[in-house]
């Protein structure tokens, strides 16, 4: 088992190019600040003031709700709290155009690059948020100011809300390189990435129905040849993606595997 030939080789070649080809389909986190400040735009924050106080004045035709400009105004009427609300928002919209994320999940900001969410080092993500502020027309010596950064950073994690999620402990959700595949008591299957989830890895190869694990198999053949306790075996990963809880199955077993020593059985496990 130790030894590659020529077809081993083959077919981990192609494997590693199959997944070098969906991986480059999404950036690096690391990446996203950059991305999203080429976007970055200078905004005219008078106008948006102007259009907020005009909105309190004709609230029947804005598109603010009374709530929301109530909001805004005591912001604005505060000094330069509502720079940090607007400049917040654009990048939040920026983001969701280019289908990013930005949220606080574990009280740390986390960016979605289309496939999972990751984690960002809070100095790197407030110098990115002085960037920001710097594209949109805020003044130089105020956008680099410590205390700017950091009140523009503490707008973020009230406004990043994690996603509410509903537990589910009939479904299990495993993220791949080509989507994330569903396994719930109606069947399995592969569906689209989705940063309502947020699922915060992505494993390092892609779903392929026709796949065949060979080698796993070669192995079974040869420690266990007798078909009908691979099928045993085979239960048992199955039960690996059942979560505690279920209320689908319940299986209470535990499987013993009994033999001489160095015929597979810490290998298996």
């Amino acid at each position: 088992m130790g030894t590659t030939n020529s077809h081993d080789k083959s077919s981990l070649d192609n494997h590693m190019a199959g997944i070098l080809t969906d991986s480059a389909q999404y950036i690096n986190h690391q990446e996203i600040p950059n991305k999203l400040l080429a976007q970055c735009k200078e905004v005219n924050f008078e106008a948006k003031i102007l259009e907020v106080k005009d909105a309190l004045e004709n609230n029947s035709n804005s598109k603010y709700t009374k709530a929301e400009i109530d909001k805004q105004l005591a912001f604005i009427k505060q000094g330069q709290q509502h720079y940090y609300v607007m400049i917040a928002e654009e990048i939040f919209r920026i983001a969701d155009d280019n289908n990013y994320g930005i949220c606080k999940h574990l009280n740390q900001i986390y960016l979605f690059n289309g496939a999972f969410w990751a984690p960002i080092d809070k100095d790197t993500f407030q110098r990115f948020l002085g960037e920001a502020a710097l594209n949109m027309g805020i003044i130089r010596f105020k956008a680099k100011l410590f205390h700017f950064k950091e009140n523009l950073c503490k707008q973020f994690y009230s406004d990043a809300h994690t996603p509410i999620l509903t537990a589910n402990n009939n479904e299990v959700l495993i993220n791949l390189q080509n989507g994330t595949y569903a396994i719930t008591p109606q069947g399995s299957s592969l569906r689209p990435f989705n940063k309502d989830e947020m699922l915060t890895y992505q494993l390092s190869f892609k779903f392929d129905k026709n796949a065949k694990a060979t080698r796993f198999q070669e192995y079974l053949d040869r420690v266990l040849p007798d078909k009908s306790k691979q099928l045993v075996l085979a239960e048992y990963i199955g039960y690996l993606f059942v979560r505690n809880g279920s209320a689908t199955l319940k299986e209470e077993k535990v499987l013993l595997l009994y033999g001489v020593g160095a015929n597979g059985k810490s290998v298996f496990f």
